[in-house]
């Protein structure tokens, strides 16, 4: 059985598994929906209709990574981020051979997100395209697309400050874990920040990085110590990171 597992993993230096490579790289998922037309449309020639059905995906595939090239061309904060967001929405709206918008799907639309969310946890892409996803033939619009691809790469970025938070507490406590008082009172000040947020998406991540403050850090940590003993309850990472992310998906709201 161990020989079984060990051969369903990818000589890629990694952990990731054959299924977990199908799933994440897409082809998993085509496949099914290939085989699904198929059955349902029964066509004479089935070889036919799949070479079809795949010539349409490749052409999908080489729009949706042409867009992305230029939605990562520049930082989501940069002047030029919004012209490069409209160039990717028109990539993605055109159809072959054809300078005439076709319409951007929701399905399309969850694509790009997810394409966008491939560096963090699947369970974060997850949720967030559960919150703002639409269904797959809703039309996009380009004030939608842009919130968005906007929402998804300052929860990237709005993640990884979390981390560095993270670890400057572990910087002063050691072990990997964080007094699970002193972690709650800096997700509550993150919290009372986004309260107070306006409705741009950026001040989210604004309201973020103020908790590396120093000022912040140390006048938590003078309280902490100063009640320092030796069974406090701790906080691990995960638990963190996922509280963290929790505060940030509630203030995500959905563009109509």
């Amino acid at each position: 059985m161990s020989d079984k597992r060990a051969d369903d993993k990818i000589d890629s230096g990694n952990n990731e598994s054959k299924r977990e490579f199908l799933e994440r790289s897409g082809v998993g998922s085509w496949i099914r929906d290939a085989l699904s037309k198929v059955l349902s449309n029964r066509p004479e020639d089935a070889v036919a209709f799949l070479a079809q059905y795949f010539s349409s995906i490749g052409e999908k595939s080489n729009r949706l990574n042409r867009a992305y090239q230029y939605l990562t061309l520049t930082d989501h904060y940069q002047p030029s981020f919004a012209n490069n967001v409209a160039t990717a929405y028109e990539i993605l709206c055109s159809s072959s051979g054809s300078r005439t918008l076709a319409g951007l799907t929701g399905s399309t639309y969850r694509e790009v997100l997810s394409l966008i969310c491939s560096t963090i946890p699947a369970p974060f892409c997850e949720q967030l395209l559960k919150k703002i996803g639409p269904r797959d033939e809703e039309v996009i619009y380009p004030s939608v697309f842009h919130s968005g691809v906007m929402a998804a790469f300052v929860m990237i970025e709005y993640l990884k400050q979390t981390e560095e938070l993270f670890q400057l507490l572990t910087t002063h406590q050691g072990r990997g874990l964080v007094d699970h008082e002193l972690a709650t009172a800096m997700l509550q000040e993150l919290q009372d920040a986004l309260a107070v947020r306006s409705t741009d998406p950026v001040s989210i991540l604004t309201a973020g990085s103020k908790l590396t403050n120093e000022v912040i850090t140390d006048s938590l940590l003078e309280l902490l110590f100063a009640s320092q003993s030796e069974h406090r309850q701790m906080m691990t990472r995960e638990e963190f990171v996922v509280t963290a992310f929790n505060i940030y998906l509630k203030e995500v709201k959905p563009v109509k």
